[in-house]
């Protein structure tokens, strides 16, 4: 009877050390898992700060040469002259109906202005 007992709780000991292996594989698993995921969100925000960073440069460079002020787009859009002035840095990305707005009053294709392309080639801004 001993015996079967040993014999019993050895298989349980068995199985329980391969629930354990398998419990830290998926551990182990779902940390490189993120780890990856976190790297690949690295590399997206960097490609989006440089979207965001070229956009800003688009947008501040027609204000610009339009002698339009930030207060000034903050009172059309009504918007605050901090969130222009984000946007004109970079910091942040204006909603896309204020993008049209924007070049509606600029008279340059939104598009443009998004993109920094126009249709079917690229921009020489």
């Amino acid at each position: 009877m001993w015996l079967e007992i040993a014999k019993t709780a050895g298989k349980l000991y068995q199985h329980a050390q391969e629930a354990m292996t398998i419990k830290t594989f998926l551990r182990d698993f779902n940390e490189m898992n993120q780890r990856a995921q976190t790297i690949e969100h690295l590399q997206r925000s960097d490609e989006d700060n440089s979207l965001r960073r070229a956009l800003a440069a688009r947008l501040d460079t027609a204000l610009k040469r339009a002698g339009i002020s930030s207060a000034c787009v903050a009172r059309r859009l009504d918007v605050s002259e901090s969130d222009v002035q984000f946007w004109r840095r970079g910091i942040t990305v204006p909603p896309l109906n204020s993008f049209t707005r924007i070049a509606t009053f600029l008279n340059l294709d939104a598009y443009w202005l998004c993109t920094g392309q126009t249709r079917g080639a690229t921009a020489a801004f």
